[in-house]
């Protein structure tokens, strides 16, 4: 197996050509060093097999490299590459001489011996990084897409000495113990070499924590990923047969046994519930199909059932209570730092880089009609009041951090409020809507601003520049990598067209849906304004398709709740 250690790139020299050697002296401590090796081929695992990059890591700390831009390009991206080899110069990359043959033993004494070349008279001040460049066919195999990395710094007498448990590593970009990002490493560097930033980076510096390496997270990350493609394929199957479920239901109605009849509400709730049992999935304990399965079919049938129980308190009674078991869910989840997105079987997770921390997009579709799901049972003030704390809960640094779903939130809220006091949506409802929306959105900016790290909503607007028309370029070039993924994947086209066949069904549903939505006008409303956010969600998130397929769902079972849970109650009367 091809083992490369090569040369990373000579670009702090680069730096130290490019600006006058005064300036450079003012920033830099005389005789500071970086040596970078990118590695190939090797996990995390077999990287720390050498007894040199254990005690690398005992000195500082191991990690894993979460997915996205190569370590190369962001090297680059940050600094401008130098032909040479300057050995022993300040502030320059080197490598140990190339050699694919190379054993994780042979490299660690490679970097040992790199390292003390590149030290020289001054052992002190040294900061060696060993990255991994690419993967291995064998962790393809796994689809392990999970580069290594370790890093320490001082003095070379020491962190090649010291024996001890590894250590680990985090940053702002993840807040993840165990796993950083390939923008932060050049971020880290120069602050080390106390050289300021080229360029927009995007990183964050790399910090130690006493805690172990992220092994067991990787493990975890393994059994998802061979997972996650049977489990969601079964999932995307038992969504479309519930759908057509309710759709035989309403149209047979009394043709078909009493007994088949109460089994459609059920249909109508479980979408909602089996996507927390994907999500909720990722907190078991042991992560392989005997676990996995039983919990969400368990958790798909038990919640709406338990919910349905309160049925002869009022039709809407159900659907609300199962809107706040949801809720309570993500509140939870939040306040334990969203432990089951590392793993989850619904959506991108942590670890394959779709969001690092905070609320995923994929699930505001779900806080969005579970929000008017127990809005419906509320007054409308009442219930707008809850939609905008939920809008607060997704913005929020140390909660949701997720501005795309802030903003949905904000817009349903107005909406929501607009429509519950009046028939139609008149100038006076277009003021409420967006003056809810703008006062939201300022508060969720303000706090993002304040916090003391930086989140993806600050990333948001430092990519558009701080200026509206900057921000107006960002929200375009969102839409763009939406409308990508849409010609990449065409089955994401199915919550985009379904939302507005949703609408449309809304406004005009026909006969059986429309003399039970009559009977129920906020719940009519409540649906109308999870289809309206659902593509509120699709135009403010990068990936729009995921951001309102759960809305569009819940949507869709909410139109057949309604008249598959009159008729059994109905009969008993």
């Amino acid at each position: 197996m091809r083992r490369t250690l090569s040369l990373g790139f000579s670009a702090l020299l680069a730096i130290a050509l490019g600006w006058p050697s005064a300036a450079i002296a003012k920033t830099q401590a005389p005789g500071t060093r970086v040596l970078v090796f990118i590695v190939d081929d090797l996990s995390l695992e077999r990287l720390l097999v050498s007894r040199e990059v254990r005690s690398l890591a005992h000195a500082g700390g191991a990690a894993l490299l979460g997915p996205g831009t190569p370590v190369d390009r962001a090297l680059t991206g940050s600094f401008e590459p130098q032909p040479r080899t300057n050995l022993g110069g300040p502030g320059v990359f080197v490598a140990a001489p190339y050699d694919p043959e190379a054993t994780p033993e042979e490299i660690g004494k490679q970097i040992e011996r790199a390292a003390s070349i590149t030290a020289g008279t001054d052992p002190s001040g040294l900061m060696v990084v060993v990255v991994g460049g690419s993967t291995s066919p064998s962790m393809l195999r796994q689809r392990d897409e999970l580069l290594p990395i370790v890093l320490a710094s001082g003095d070379i007498r020491e962190i090649f000495s010291l024996s001890g448990p590894a250590r680990t590593l985090t940053s702002a970009s993840t807040n993840r113990d165990g796993v950083v990002t390939a923008e932060d490493v050049p971020v880290t560097i120069l602050n080390f070499l106390r050289k300021p930033i080229r360029g927009a980076v995007g990183g964050a510096p790399i910090e130690l924590v006493d805690e172990e390496p992220p092994f067991e997270t990787h493990q975890r990350y393994l059994a998802q990923r061979r997972m996650y493609v049977p489990i969601g394929t079964g999932a995307a199957i038992a969504v479309t047969l519930f759908g057509f479920g309710c759709v035989a239901l309403i149209w047979l109605r009394r043709r078909i046994p009493r007994i088949a009849r109460t089994v459609g509400p059920w249909l109508a709730l479980a979408t909602p519930a089996l996507a927390i049992g994907l999500l909720a999935a990722g907190n078991l304990r042991t992560l392989n199909y005997a676990t996995v399965l039983p919990f969400v079919i368990g958790v798909t049938i038990v919640l709406p059932v338990a919910a349905l129980s309160s049925r002869r308190n009022g039709v809407l009674r159900p659907p609300a209570l199962l809107g706040a078991a949801v809720l309570v869910f993500f509140a939870a989840e939040a306040l334990l730092g969203w432990p089951a997105t590392l793993h989850t079987f619904i959506g991108g997770t942590a670890l394959d880089g779709a969001r690092f921390y905070g609320l995923p997009n994929v699930f505001i579709g779900l806080l969005l009609g579970s929000g008017l799901y127990l809005a419906s049972v509320l007054r409308p003030y009442t219930g707008f009041v809850l939609l905008v704390g939920i809008g607060l809960f997704c913005g929020f640094p140390s909660l949701g951090a997720n501005f795309g779903a802030a903003v949905t939130l904000f817009a349903a809220a107005g909406l929501w409020l607009a429509l519950s006091k009046q028939r139609g949506f008149r100038i006076r409802g277009l003021a409420i809507t967006a003056g809810t929306l703008i006062a939201g959105t300022a508060l969720v900016l303000i706090a993002n601003a304040l916090a003391p790290a930086a989140t993806h909503i600050t990333g948001f607007v430092e990519e558009g520049g701080g200026g509206p028309g900057g921000i107006l370029q960002a929200f375009l070039d969102r839409l763009g990598i939406g409308w990508d993924l849409l010609m990449r994947n065409p089955f994401a086209f199915v919550p985009v067209v379904g939302v507005l066949a949703c609408l449309w069904l809304v406004l005009r549903p026909p006969r059986p849906i429309r003399e039970s939505l009559d009977r129920y006008p906020q719940w009519r409303t409540a649906l109308l304004v999870i289809v309206l956010g659902s593509i509120v969600a699709y135009f403010v998130n990068d990936t729009g398709p995921a951001a309102a397929g759960l809305g569009f769902g819940l949507a869709i079972g909410g139109l057949f709740y309604v008249p598959l849970a009159e008729e059994p109650v109905k009969m008993e009367r």
